[in-house]
């Protein structure tokens, strides 16, 4: 069975749960899942939705010591296996108006150990109460396939090691640079907004090409991707949870900068090939 059937086993979930897993998308699968999860919330007011994403990239690792090529080093070594879920809820009938998680325990992008709150050390002199996050809300998304790109991201079959092997193609960085612009583009439209409206950027960590191009296409800095990077060194491309670790990264160490009003865009982009974007407001 799916995943999602060992999961609602594993944590005693209702027998009339309802799933659905999300497989073949690669990359992006993480948000598709997320915008599943956003409007059956949005149909099931009060209840929780939860989005898992779990890579082990590494299942697809190979390496023939007696052909060393170094397009598949380069390619093992940008993928790291990784996980991360998030809870969404909607209250009240949106339009749309979907909730997202806070980073206080509903959101877990840990790979080793659950997330946790630290217990503050004794202090003789009192602290500042720290100004909580607010909580975000999903506002929309956006979705674009583009042409004739069905072989610059997949999978293949090296008969020499008896195993499907990741392949990606020099042009994706180009590729996917030269498209995101206009699916950011119609996303923000659609809420009268512009790229210099948005406050942070949360984007897919494809790899430092991919990164140079889509900060290239869309005019930011890599300060506006600084959580992105920081991911993509720690850990690698992990695959459909990296946008989530990079969210996760932003509210749990600068919070803080995370205003009442401001915005956010996820940006991840994947095998198809394909780019999802969705909106946020703080």
């Amino acid at each position: 069975p799916g995943l999602s059937a060992h999961v609602a086993q594993a944590l005693r979930l209702s027998p009339f749960v309802q799933r659905a897993d999300i497989v073949g998308m690669g990359c992006h699968a993480g948000l598709n899942a997320l915008a599943a999860a956003a409007h059956w919330a949005e149909a099931n007011l009060g209840k929780a939705a939860l989005v898992l994403c779990v890579e082990v990239v590494s299942a697809a690792y190979v390496w023939d010591r007696s052909r060393p090529d170094i397009a598949v080093a380069l390619t093992n070594s940008l993928f790291g296996d990784g996980c991360a879920a998030a809870v969404l809820r909607c209250d009240v009938k949106p339009s749309p108006n979907l909730g997202l998680p806070k980073a206080n325990g509903h959101l877990d992008s840990d790979t080793s150990t659950p997330a946790s709150t630290p217990t503050p050390t004794p202090s003789p002199t009192p602290s500042p109460t720290p100004t909580p996050t607010p909580t975000p809300t999903l506002l929309g998304f956006e979705s674009m396939l583009l042409p004739d790109t069905l072989d610059v991201l997949r999978y293949r079959w090296d008969e020499s090691c008896h195993k499907f092997s990741f392949t990606i193609s020099a042009e994706v960085p180009y590729t996917m640079g030269h498209a995101i612009p206009t699916a950011v583009d119609r996303l923000l439209t659609r809420f009268k907004l512009r790229t210099p409206d948005i406050a942070h950027w949360c984007v897919h960590s494809g790899g430092k090409k991919v990164l140079d191009s889509v900060i290239y296409s869309l005019g930011l800095s890599r300060h506006d991707v600084r959580h992105t990077l920081a991911s993509l060194h720690s850990h690698g491309n992990m695959s459909s949870a990296s946008f989530l670790w990079t969210y996760h990264s932003l509210v749990q160490k600068e919070g803080h900068t995370c205003l009442p009003g401001q915005h956010g865009v996820f940006i991840t982009m994947g095998p198809g090939a394909g780019i999802e974007c969705a909106l946020f407001r703080f």
